[in-house]
């Protein structure tokens, strides 16, 4: 069948039957466009023949994506120039079309129409590897996104961005991008197991441009693009449709785990490489006594056997002044209710090469003193367990940081199932809780995939282990994701902390209170602060050694992240389950057309919203020397909880006091929290007087180990504390409610019950 004949009857009967419309009286490639309707006729594709240049229409009437004033697509680095509709080939919602580039090379294109997105897949008849590129007209920005390489708030205005993994600052990796305002967004996902230049023995660079230009998505080395998304909607749709392509490419999102939504210690900033028991256990004791609710720990460093790694799986350091008696040390642990967390990466050394830093460890250039080829090299290379490239030979890079090798570092074949068990099988060994991954990969060709690293923490964590993620693509696959080590009180670690749940992987871990300016004592306090805003917070430093102010506020920010652990894990649990970011959103996700809103991150008035009740708004950026800054509240109720204040949005408050021991937050939308008692663990209701007359709302809270959410109603015509009870629904009996300092109604709940408050009878 000629593909270039007129579009037919009996097509286009094939494409209405699909829920798909077809327009246009000739097919692409001879001067007329076509147009196809997206599923319950919300959006519109059109295609144009020249240049294959395509845009989309929202049926709403919002504002249309232009095409890309040249050509909509490249491949093996050059424009396409033309394209034919193949009818023939196009079944369901899948649309197939043959196009050509100015080099006269052919590929096919499938377009598939999904509710909410469209997803293009390009797999040209002859791959060079060079660049594949989708590339549509230019947008009105901002746009939020593009994780570790997202550190300018607002990312509109990038072109042809780099993004690749670096061993360093930029090992979170994501293309994902959020036009809120224009209710857009577009991801370019590689899958880790597709055929790429050299198969195992390159990297691949993946790039974006957001101008009022061009908008677009591209990739180097890739012998095809299977997963290039436009996602229509407003931001919780996109996000919905966003979290599938990521399970459709084999990046689906993790199920957090609460133990890692608590109060943290970890060992780097107080003893660096020398760990012991000892030291660690002196350490933890003295955060105890003084009242932190510690959750986790973290050993580093220095668990191994001189001249092991932290893949030398099992074999501690023995040594009478490391850890003698690994039993009795996991087991002081598990008594005092923290899980061990030890640090992981998935690069092996063979022992063979050149220790270029000298063994700052004083451990890692043992093995060129004549000790044997390490057991797990030699099995894992024997089983075929280590990444190859085409020719057969081992896939190995270097790193300058740690383990500080030659390139003789070898790396795990993450896609091969049986290596990752192999791997995980071995890990277990160590005994531990779970794991801080921190592979550092700086030498050429870093890693031969930026996905290298999901499958096998994706995996830890199903076997009930404790991951922090820090090298991760598009998804994160741990409870958390951590920034990189932070260093002083730059703009990139708040700004960073909102780019990651932009790019929806909200459950961040800003990386240790400590690590960096231990004698800057207010830098400490407001890191403690902002952090206990987040998923997980840990501490490198000994507070009660600070003055006795700054002690204080970090154990009541301590304190407060702990109180409010469940409402936390909550909003991630929910993040998880629709692709969101409930645990961390920030304000002009939030509120998409709420102009004032995004321009916050310019003015440094770093703010997010926790679920749908706190609005955060901490103070951190290194100009600030005060404990004053305005605060942006969007339209609705707010309530200051640490002085009762109350405020109608929208409104800015100049100059707000950010001092004391209370936590720079606001309470509206639902007005509901659930909060867990210190002692008893105990969960209760907060309900607190931000929505004066409005009758009827429900909020849900999902529980760790529970299928069943909490549903709290609130039906009442006004806010009265003394004349508002609360029913267990379910029991049919009223429960015990008290009014907080703060004028909250408290409450107590079980995991999974439905309650509601009304006027008292």
């Amino acid at each position: 069948m000629n593909s270039r004949r007129t579009l037919s009857v009996a097509a286009l009967l094939v494409l209405l039957s699909a829920g798909l419309a077809a327009g246009g009286e000739k097919d692409a490639g001879t001067g007329t466009a076509l147009r196809f309707s997206g599923p319950n006729g919300q959006y519109a594709l059109r295609v144009e023949p020249d240049g294959f240049r395509f845009s989309i229409a929202r049926e709403n009437g919002g504002r249309p994506i232009e095409p890309h004033p040249v050509s909509g697509l490249v491949f093996n680095g050059s424009a396409v120039r033309s394209g034919v509709f193949e009818r023939g080939r196009s079944t369901g919602s899948a649309l197939v079309f043959s196009v050509w580039n100015e080099n006269g090379e052919r590929a096919d294109v499938t377009v598939y129409m999904l509710p909410h997105s469209i997803r293009l897949s390009l797999a040209p008849e002859r791959a060079s590897g060079a660049l594949i590129q989708a590339r549509l007209g230019g947008l009105r920005g901002p746009a939020y996104g593009l994780a570790d390489h997202g550190a300018a708030g607002d990312v509109y205005g990038v072109e042809k961005l780099l993004i690749e993994n670096d061993g360093g600052h930029n090992r979170f990796v994501s293309t994902f991008s959020i036009f809120p305002a224009a209710s857009f967004g577009q991801v370019l996902i590689s899958g880790q197991a597709e055929k790429r230049v050299g198969s195992s023995g390159s990297n691949t660079p993946h790039y974006v441009t957001l101008t009022g230009q061009e908008t677009s998505v591209g990739i180097e080395s890739a012998l095809s693009a299977k997963h290039i998304y436009y996602f229509l909607g407003d931001p919780k749709t996109i996000y919905k449709a966003f979290s599938e392509a990521k399970k459709a490419a084999g990046y689906a999102n993790v199920t957090p785990d609460y133990r890692l939504f608590g109060v943290g210690w970890e060992a780097w900033p107080l003893l660096s490489w020398d760990t012991n028991a000892r030291s660690v256990k002196a350490s933890l004791q003295g955060f105890i006594d003084n009242g932190y609710p510690l959750s986790w720990a973290t050993v580093g460093s220095g668990f191994w056997e001189p001249g092991g790694t932290t893949t030398s799986f099992g074999r501690w350091n023995v040594n009478a002044h490391k850890y003698p008696e690994p039993d009795e040390f996991r087991a002081w642990l598990r008594d005092r209710g923290i899980a061990l967390l030890l640090g992981l990466r998935t690069q092996f050394v063979d022992g063979l090469g050149v220790n270029t830093g000298g063994g700052r460890d004083g451990s890692a250039g043992a093995y060129l003193e004549g000790k044997p080829v390490p057991r797990e090299y030699r099995e894992g290379k024997a089983a075929g367990y280590f990444a190859q490239r085409a020719d057969g030979r081992l896939f190995e890079t270097s790193s300058d940081i740690f383990p500080q090798w030659d390139e003789s570092l070898v790396v795990l074949d993450s896609n091969n199932p049986a290596a990752i068990e192999w791997y995980v099988n071995n890990a277990q060994l160590w005994g531990s809780d779970g794991w801080k991954e921190d592979s550092m990969l700086t030498g050429p060709a870093r890693i031969y995939h930026d996905g290298h690293w999901n499958p096998v923490m994706t995996r830890l964590h199903e076997r009930g282990n404790l991951v922090v993620a820090r090298n991760a693509y598009v998804s994160t696959p741990g409870s958390v994701q951590r920034l990189n080590d932070t260093d002083g009180e730059e703009a990139r670690i708040p700004l960073l902390t909102l780019a990651y749940a932009a790019s929806g992987s909200p459950n961040v871990y800003t990386d240790i209170v400590g690590n960096y300016q231990q004698d800057n004592a207010r830098y400490l306090e407001r890191h403690a602060k902002l952090q206990a805003l987040t998923a997980s917070m840990g501490l490198g430093i000994e507070p009660w050694k600070l003055p006795e102010d700054v002690s204080a506020n970090i154990l009541s920010a301590a304190r407060w992240h702990h109180r409010y652990q469940p409402f936390l894990f909550s909003a991630a649990r929910r993040s998880a389950e629709t692709g969101f970011p409930y645990t961390l959103t920030p304000l002009p996700i939030a509120y998409p057309h709420d102009t004032r809103a995004r321009e916050l991150h310019h003015r440094k008035m770093w703010q997010w919203m926790i679920g749908e009740t706190l609005l955060a708004h901490p103070l951190f950026d290194r100009e600030n020397t005060g404990w004053r800054r305005s605060v942006y509240l969007p339209a609705g109720d707010w309530l200051d909880p640490n002085t009762g204040a109350r405020f109608s949005g929208p409104v800015e408050l100049a100059d707000y006091d950010h001092s004391g021991p209370g936590m720079p937050v606001f309470i509206g939308g639902k007005g509901v929290l659930i909060v867990q008692d210190a002692a008893t663990q105990r969960l209760y209701a907060e309900v607190w007087p931000v929505h004066p007359g409005r009758r009827v709302s429900v909020a849900r809270f999902l529980h760790p180990g529970s299928a069943s959410p909490t549903s709290i109603s609130l039906d009442f015509d006004r806010w009265e504390a003394a004349g508002l009870q609360a029913l267990d629904v379910t029991l049919g009996m009223p429960v015990p409610v008290e009014t907080n300092a703060a004028g909250a109604l408290v409450f107590p709940i079980s995991a999974g019950g439905n309650y509601k408050v009304v006027v008292a009878q």
